[in-house]
């Protein structure tokens, strides 16, 4: 990236897919980088230089983007990439207001939605609608403080 730093989310997310590389079916390791006490110390310090670097106004600590403009919405309508024209344009459609009304947290809550996640619900004139029946909280299991975890790498 030219000497630049990486911003928060991506350092995250590398953190993130190295301790899923870690856990996954071929190596398996009995130990989480991101949750595990003994890497504790290693996240302290990822989290104290990521908001060095954002003190210092080498990266950003969040990046917002623009809200889809109503041409943008229409042209997509028109494309028939958004509508009910075809299976795909439905699936799209479903998949955009999804995300777009329950999506908050990205990916990881996308793909842990369910079913029963949504509520079909009525309004006093008989208008049906979608309302989430709860709000989806990240839960990082605890250790006891009597487990000690074994690193091999």
């Amino acid at each position: 990236m030219e000497g630049k730093p990486y911003n928060r989310n991506t350092m995250k997310a590398i953190r993130s897919g190295l301790d899923r590389f870690l856990s996954g079916s071929s190596q398996k390791k009995p130990f989480s980088i991101i949750r595990d006490k003994v890497f504790k110390p290693a996240n302290e310090a990822l989290d104290a230089s990521l908001k060095d670097l954002v003190r210092q106004r080498l990266i950003s600590s969040s990046k917002y983007k623009r809200p889809i403009s109503s041409k943008d919405l229409k042209a997509l309508y028109a494309a028939n990439q958004l509508g009910l024209n075809t299976p795909e344009s439905l699936v799209n459609t479903t998949w955009f207001y999804t995300i777009l009304y329950f999506g908050k947290r990205g990916r990881e809550n996308q793909r842990a939605m369910k079913l029963g996640d949504l509520q079909l619900k009525t309004t006093t004139s008989g208008l049906k609608y979608l309302s989430q029946a709860r709000e989806r909280r990240k839960i990082i299991p605890k250790q006891s403080a009597t487990t000690k975890t074994r690193v091999n790498l």
